[in-house]
Order: structure tokens, then C-alpha cells, then sequence
């Protein structure tokens, strides 16, 4: 329902009010002053009355009926008063209007029995004889205490109706014109209050819907004035504790959103009342709405939902490892603990997921490690080692045997040596302050190439593969020429190991984007797809026994890896079965 402005509320309740207290005033007064005039016009009458009788009283004395009716026509011959001379029986002899012959006993006329009462006789009434309304005023003509006759003066009542209505249409127009003026003050003092009473209410509508920064003006002084100040006090405060809590709960759901471990929490009844974006993307949930609906609907994960129960019904902490499978398979951690408000009630549950997967897959790796690195220096401590016992036992007494064994120990300790030396400088490739030790400068790639193929070339002539090279001479980039050198040789030493004889590799140099790129191409046997992925892994070898045949470490292309990893690029694999293998070296320009 609407409601009227609350200046006009005011306005109208002034005005009714001022207009109701002048009506009253104006009522009032129109009263007393009617009965003023009232009271006024029968002194009059009665002065005239008693002046009346002193002129009488002699020929009523005489009863000089005549001269009296001739005395009183020629006296108020121009006069609106009416004088009418009554004898005790109630005769009329006389009257200033009317012929007395003609008039009826007016004996029993009120004012008429009150002064043959000794007293003034008073009325205000119809006149039977006039046919209008008269004021009465009768007086008793006393001769030796005795009542001789009675003279009644009287007025009609319209003389006296016509100066009331002036009179109330004087009061009326007075009254009219106070009643606008009142009516434009009232307007004004209307405004002038209920103004800053919309301004607060505004300001209220305004605080209603959040917005704390609504102002109200600071120009009313009084009480008003200090609620003014009060509202836009509180309003700056609220704004600011309520800036400040936004901005605390922005800090705390981008810290929320932003955690590693995936956090659920749900109310006693196992309904969603918040989740993380690592938790809907571990458990597969981060494409529908969650907030609100019971976990058992959103997440399919049984064991999950067991979890919640129990801790809500032992309210005991709960630390257990689930696997998750999604589009790939996860190894979860999960911690479950009673969710509690400020009075230690329990309202739910917190479930804090910790993805272990890359944890487990770093273990797998480790032992892998482990095992390869043992296998691999296992393999020729035992070759050394059968043929020192034999030397022991006596094989030393045969020079060509002990030089042939000699000869195998020593390709073995040399293989011993390529091992370690490559774990060597993978692990210093591994370590921060091993890489940030490395110092890279303005080199020409052509010269590092070079370099690269002086070491590679004499094997690929024994086995009559001829290394072809497309690269611009001018080419400078800063790199470490060492590392780079090293992994060109590992590069070009694994194409020439496993192409076939009197085949060609290639090694090209060209830009693409934002990278230079070294490309190096076989012809040889090419590398399955399975084993992609792999190959640049420690130890990792598509045919097992065919590279320590060809005696490798197992290392090279992990070493290329890290080397290209230094420089801030990486290192990719092409490859099809039976028509070769290409590997590019990214370098970052």
C-alpha cells in the first residue's frame, strides 16, 4: 500500500490542525461578539426607552392619549426603532409603526409581563403584528410606585442579522486569508522539517540495499542534524567492516580455491556446503553444481561416503589412502575431522584429500632407479670380478688369454666410469645451485657443432654413415656451449649407434617462432610408439640387450633432457618403424 509523502503528512496535519483552531477561534468569537452586540443593542433600546418615558410621562399622567401617538410618529418618524406604549390592561394606545387600533391586547407579550413585573422586560421574538423577528426591550412607566404603562422599544431582527453577517463575512475573509498564509508558512515549515527527514529516509533505502556509501548532507543542525552525523557515521564504519570482511573472505576463498589439497566440507545431513577447485577436479565433479546436494549424488566414490559417516558418528579423526579414477587413476590421501562452529558444536564434516599420485609414481621411479642403476653396475662388477678370478686362477700364466681378459676389464671399467660420470652430471644438471652456477654466452652454434661432430665422426665412417649439416654460420644464440655440445654428441652418437651401415643422418638448424632448433634425423630402425614417452627416463632402452650390445649407459637422452631443461627449452621425438627417428633440440631465443 502506498503511503503519502511524508511532507504532505506533515503539511496536512499542520494545516488541519491550524485550520480546525481558527474555525474554533473564528466560532468563538463570532459568538461573543453577537452576544456583545446583542447585550449592546438592548442598552440602546432601553436608553431609548427610558428617554421615551421622560417625554411621556406627564401626558400619560393627563392621558392625552392623542398628543402621546402624535409625539411618538414624529419622533421616530426616520428611526428603525419601534416604540409601542402598553396600558396596564394591555391596551395599546401607541406605536411608531403600526396603528394602535388596529393591534391586539398585548398583555400577555413576555417582555410586556415581566415590566408590569417591576423589571426590564427582555425577548427576542416573532411579531404577529410585523410579521418578522424583533428585539424587545420593555420598560415600566412609574408614577407615586404605581406601573402607569409600559414603552416597548424594539429593532427588527434583520438590522441585527445584517451587521452579524458583516461581520462574520469580515471574520470569514480574515479567517480565509489567514488560513493561506498559514497554509504557505505550514507549507514551508513542512518542507523544512520533512526535508531531511526524506533525505534519512533515502539514505536508510540506500543502506537497505548495501550501499554504505551513500552520504547524507551535514547542513541541518538540532537534533536532526545529529542524527544526520550518526547515520553518516555508522554508514562509514559498516563500509568499512564490511570492505574489510569482503575483502578478508576474497583473500580466503582465492587461498581456499587455491590449495593444492582438495577440501570438502558437509553439513550434518551429508549435504555439499563447499568445495575447492582442486577437490572437484580430483573427484570429477567440476562441471556441475555441487553446493547444496547430498555427496552421495554428486560423488560416486563409496568409500569417500563411508568416511563421512563414520567420523560423524564416532567424531573421531579419520586418515585412510582410496584410489580415484577419473580420466586417469589417483592415489588419494583422505583426512576426515568433525567440522564445529564457535560453541563446539558439530555441524558437519571436513574431508581434506591430498593427491599422492605423483608421490607414489616418484617412488616407483626411485626404485626403478635403484634397481636399473644397480643392474647397470652390477653387470660389469661382475664381468671384472669373473675375470679377476680367473686371472687368480691362473690365467695370468697365459699371456694372450690374460691379455684378452685385461682388455674386457678394462672396456668394463671404462663403461663403469661413463655410468657414473653421466650420474655425475645429471645430478649436478639437477640441482639449483649446480644450475644456477652455469653461465651462458653469445656463441656461433655452427662452431659447437663442429666440435660436436669431431667426436662423433669416427664412428660414423667405421660404419660408413656420412653426417650431412644445414646450418646457417652466422647463427649466434647464448647458450653453454659444454652442455650443448654434450647433448648434440649424445644425439648424433645414439642416431649413428642405431642406424645401419652406409645410411645417412642429418643435422639441421632453423627458427620457429620464438625458439631455435636443432634437429638431428636417422635412417635406422625407428622407435615404437609405446616407448615415446619414455625414452628420455634414466635407464630406460627400447631393446634391452641390443643397446648394451651396442654399449650404452642408458643415460644419453635423460642427459639431453636436463641439458635442454638448463636452457630453459625441450627436447621432443618423431619416429616410425624402419624409417628412423627425429629428435629436436628447443633453445629459447
Amino acid at each position: 500500500m502506498n503511503q503519502k509523502p511524508f511532507l504532505w503528512r506533515i503539511f496536512l496535519s499542520f494545516l488541519a490542525i491550524i485550520l480546525l483552531s481558527l474555525f474554533t477561534i473564528t466560532w468563538y468569537t463570532t459568538g461573543i461578539i453577537s452576544d456583545f452586540y446583542r447585550k449592546d443593542t438592548a442598552r440602546n433600546l432601553e436608553e431609548r426607552a427610558r428617554l421615551t418615558a421622560r417625554q411621556i410621562t406627564l401626558l400619560l399622567l393627563q392621558e392625552n392619549y392623542s398628543s402621546i401617538r402624535q409625539n411618538i410618529a414624529n419622533w421616530n418618524k426616520e428611526a428603525r426603532t419601534r416604540i409601542t406604549i402598553i396600558l396596564p390592561d394591555g391596551k395599546v394606545i401607541a406605536d411608531s409603526k403600526y396603528d394602535p387600533e388596529s393591534m391586539e391586547n398585548h398583555r400577555n407579550r413576555p417582555e410586556i409581563q415581566q415590566a408590569f413585573d417591576d423589571t426590564i422586560g427582555f425577548a427576542i421574538r416573532f411579531s404577529t403584528t410585523l410579521q418578522q423577528n424583533f428585539v424587545y426591550v420593555a420598560l415600566p412607566v412609574k408614577a407615586d410606585d404605581q406601573t402607569i404603562a409600559v414603552i416597548r422599544a424594539a429593532l427588527p431582527m434583520t438590522i441585527f442579522d445584517e451587521t452579524l453577517y458583516s461581520l462574520q463575512q469580515k471574520f470569514l475573509l480574515a479567517g480565509l486569508v489567514i488560513a493561506l498564509l498559514t497554509a504557505f508558512f505550514t507549507w514551508l515549515l513542512s518542507r523544512k522539517l520533512s526535508a531531511p527527514l526524506d533525505q534519512i529516509t533515502i539514505a536508510i533505502q540506500h543502506f537497505a540495499k548495501g550501499d554504505f556509501t551513500h552520504r547524507l548532507p551535514n547542513n541541518v543542525s538540532g537534533s536532526i542534524g545529529r542524527i544526520t552525523i550518526a547515520l553518516n557515521k555508522m554508514a562509514a564504519q559498516l563500509h568499512d567492516k564490511i570492505k574489510t570482511i569482503d575483502r578478508q573472505k576474497n583473500e580466503q576463498q582465492a587461498v581456499f580455491q587455491s590449495m593444492t589439497e582438495g577440501v570438502v566440507a558437509v553439513d550434518r545431513y551429508e549435504q555439499i556446503i563447499s568445495i575447492n577447485n582442486a577437490a572437484s577436479r580430483l573427484l570429477g565433479c567440476e562441471k556441475q553444481p555441487v553446493l547444496g546436494r547430498k555427496f552421495s549424488e554428486v560423488i560416486h566414490y563409496p568409500r569417500l561416503q563411508q568416511i563421512i559417516t563414520e567420523t560423524l558418528a564416532n567424531k573421531k579423526m579419520i586418515e585412510e589412502e582410496i584410489t580415484v579414477t577419473t580420466a586417469t587413476r589417483h592415489f588419494v590421501h583422505v583426512h576426515g575431522t568433525i567440522l564445529q562452529n564457535r560453541e563446539h558444536k558439530t555441524i558437519g564434516v571436513l574431508l581434506v584429500l591430498n593427491d599422492i599420485t605423483r608421490l607414489r609414481r616418484l617412488e616407483q621411479v626411485r626404485r626403478d632407479f635403484v634397481a636399473n642403476v644397480s643392474h647397470e653396475i652390477r653387470t660389469p662388477l661382475t664381468s671384472i670380478k669373473g675375470f679377476v678370478e680367473t686371472l687368480s686362477d691362473g690365467a695370468i700364466d697365459e699371456p694372450e688369454t690374460a691379455r684378452h681378459f685385461l682388455d674386457i676389464i678394462s672396456k668394463q671399467t671404462n663403461r663403469l666410469d661413463f655410468i657414473i660420470e653421466d650420474l655425475l652430471l645429471l645430478a649436478r644438471l639437477e640441482q639449483d645451485e649446480e644450475r644456477a652456477a652455469i653461465r651462458f654466452e653469445t656463441e656461433r652454434i655452427s662452431h659447437v657443432i663442429e666440435s660436436a661432430l669431431q667426436v662423433c665422426r669416427p664412428k660414423a665412417e667405421r660404419k660408413g654413415i656420412s653426417i650431412t649439416v644445414d646450418c646457417s654460420p652466422s647463427v649466434h644464440i647464448a647458450v653453454n656451449a659444454t652442455l650443448i655440445e654434450q647433448a648434440l654428441i649424445n644425439l648424433i652418437e645414439n642416431a649413428v649407434k642405431y642406424s645401419s651401415e652406409r645410411t645417412q643422418v642429418t643435422l639441421r638448424c632453423y627458427y620457429e617462432n620464438s625458439n631455435f632448433i636443432i634437429e638431428v634425423s636417422d635412417q635406422g630402425m625407428g622407435i615404437a610408439e609405446e616407448h615415446l614417452n619414455r625414452i628420455f627416463e634414466r635407464f630406460y632402452r627400447v631393446d634391452k640387450a641390443r643397446s648394451r650390445k651396442l654399449g650404452g649407459t642408458g643415460l644419453g637422452l635423460a642427459i639431453v633432457k636436463h641439458i635442454a631443461g638448463v636452457h630453459g627449452g625441450r627436447v621432443t621425438v618423431t619416429s616410425k618403424i624402419g624409417e628412423g627417428s627425429t629428435f629436436r633440440l628447443y633453445l629459447p631465443i
